[in-house]
């Protein structure tokens, strides 16, 4: 059986929902018949697999507290097959896979309190389950790791700084919306807009955020999605001042990368369920410096010089 680094044994389930696509979940297996299990839904980013976030690694940390705390975790391919949903863009399969993929989950566990996690572009759907969804009074809040939160904002035809998701991301993102390849491509984008707009979070009434508890995280070196453009920025002028929890994180020198992304930010991320009442929250590590306050010692009555010292690390 397997189990986290702490020794938490956990245990996977999957099954095939009725749309078509597999749905994962996962618990700690020493609670898997506890009532009220806080679960986290998990909306995975572009080309994502069904166990993205299982067995991506830069995920580990956070994945295991969910478990270590007692928690349990959803997930699964996002559509009707896997590549339907690896590449859904929160278009209406989407939409229907997470519904579904939470509905079988509240059968094979108790669901307690219940959060959205969404990743890249994920956080596109993520943000309609929150908001909109047949479950989105079940939702307690929503975490949204460097998540495409616009499809239409920005400068189509323009530098990639600046262009839009629809543009920026391609003839698989418009195609999630029906949109195939015709050549030209301004048209292709003007369509996309169209066909996309009820499924662009920046479409949705600004009042819907009213009394809503959401944290966003980005990294501000990320170019895949930039916060200022298809990232959270925009979105959050939208809503400001309306949630009852407004958290931004932003990882300094963070990129879109699994090396170096918002994955790692487990302490902003945890302290958000901590304080809605989920676990314990890993606490950060206080900052610390070195200071030379001299470059020779004292030994024997007598200062000697350091040669080529440097601070301990």
């Amino acid at each position: 059986m397997p189990s986290t680094a702490a020794g938490t044994a956990y245990t996977v389930t999957t099954a095939t929902m009725p749309s078509g696509g597999t749905a994962l979940l996962c618990v700690a297996t020493a609670h898997a018949a506890d009532a009220d299990i806080p679960t986290i839904l998990y909306t995975h980013g572009s080309q994502g697999a069904y166990n993205q976030f299982l067995t991506t690694p830069a995920w580990t940390e956070f994945r295991e507290w969910i478990i270590d705390n007692g928690g349990a975790f959803i997930e699964g391919t996002g559509g009707p097959t896997d590549a339907a949903g690896k590449g859904n863009w929160g278009n209406p399969g989407a939409q229907t896979f997470y519904v579904e993929a939470f509905h079988w989950g509240e059968v094979v566990i108790d669901i307690g309190l219940l959060f959205i996690n969404g990743r890249s572009m994920g956080a596109l759907v993520a943000t309609w389950l929150y908001l909109l969804s047949e479950i989105a009074s079940r939702v307690t809040g929503l975490i949204v790791s460097s998540g495409v939160q616009t499809l239409a904002y920005g400068t189509a035809g323009g530098a990639s700084s600046v262009a839009p998701s629809v543009d920026y991301f391609g003839t698989t993102c418009r195609a999630a919306y029906g949109v195939a390849d015709s050549g030209d491509e301004m048209a292709d984008i003007a369509a996309a807009i169209t066909a996309s707009a009820p499924y662009d979070p920046m479409n949705f009434d600004p009042n819907l955020w009213t009394g809503k508890n959401v944290i966003q995280l980005v990294g501000d070196a990320d170019t895949t999605v930039p916060p200022g453009v298809r990232g959270a920025y925009p979105l959050r002028a939208l809503y400001a001042g309306k949630p009852a929890i407004d958290r931004l994180d932003v990882r300094a020198g963070g990129d879109h990368l699994t090396t170096n992304g918002t994955y790692y930010q487990v302490a902003p991320m945890t302290t958000f369920l901590s304080d809605l009442g989920f676990g314990t929250a890993v606490e950060e590590p206080e900052p610390f410096y070195y200071e030379i306050t001299s470059t020779e010692y004292y030994a024997d009555g007598n200062l000697y010089q350091l040669e080529g010292f440097t601070p301990p690390v």
